[in-house]
């Protein structure tokens, strides 16, 4: 008998990009320009970030704040350790974040193996579903977050990123450069339907990520181009 079920549903929720020195990426984010909307530190992970909200996603600057950390039995799955320090270990600077559309949306609703990461910062029951295999730096770290309205800080709930600036760019596509990208881009082909035609492999020497922008729901007109290398593998623009 076919099963007749409508397929899960994701959206892009936000990407990252690890940095290893701090102090030197959000210099070079603010001396183009780009606002950093909000700070979060990750108590028992040993990271801490920024990030840059757009209309319908948001892109994450992920740093080091406690090395020892990336030790613990479960953190250290997440190869965090060798993400930070890519330029040395050749590991994917790189991590892409997907949303159920709806709260019946999964990837066990949609058939797809993965394995639940318990961040140590996010309240009790509450977690992560990462798709590549644990301890797999030299792949971009794929994973899917709770749908919005899942609280995930006492009582405060995940901010739709529109919320947040509806006037701000969309980040319309996502082109993916370095170890492992074409390997997640055929991972998220197979899972996420419409979210794959915002993906795709970008032609570079080494690990870089584009994000192309579109103008938001408000406003308009010509976007601003911002290449952020080589003190980050990052480029973005319309």
């Amino acid at each position: 008998m076919t099963d007749r079920r409508p397929r899960p549903r994701f959206e892009l929720d936000h990407v990252f990009v690890c940095a290893p020195d701090e102090a030197i990426a959000v210099r070079a984010l603010t001396e183009r320009g780009l606002p950093i909307d909000r700070r979060r530190e990750h108590p028992g992970q040993g990271t801490a970030n920024v990030c840059v909200e757009f209309a319908n996603a948001y892109l994450e600057l992920l740093f080091v704040r406690e090395a020892a950390a990336f030790g613990a039995a479960l953190v250290a799955p997440l190869a965090l350790r060798e993400r930070l320090d890519w330029r040395r270990t050749a590991a994917s600077p790189f991590g892409i974040a997907l949303r159920p559309a709806s709260p019946d949306d999964s990837l066990a609703a949609a058939g797809v193996e993965s394995w639940r990461y318990a961040a140590p910062f996010m309240p009790p029951g509450v977690t992560l579903s990462l798709l590549p295999p644990p301890d797999s730096p030299a792949e971009p770290m794929l994973f899917v977050v709770p749908h919005r309205g899942t609280p995930t800080s006492g009582s405060a709930s995940i901010p739709a990123p529109a919320a947040l600036g509806a006037a701000s760019a969309r980040l319309a596509r996502i082109g993916l450069a370095g170890p492992g990208s074409a390997g997640a881009v055929e991972r998220i082909v197979a899972l996420a339907g419409p979210v794959a035609r915002q993906l795709g492999v970008a032609a570079a020497g080494g690990a870089e990520l584009r994000l192309e922008l579109a103008p938001g729901a408000v406003g308009g007109g010509d976007l601003p181009h911002y290449d952020l290398r080589p003190t980050l593998p990052l480029v973005l623009g319309g």
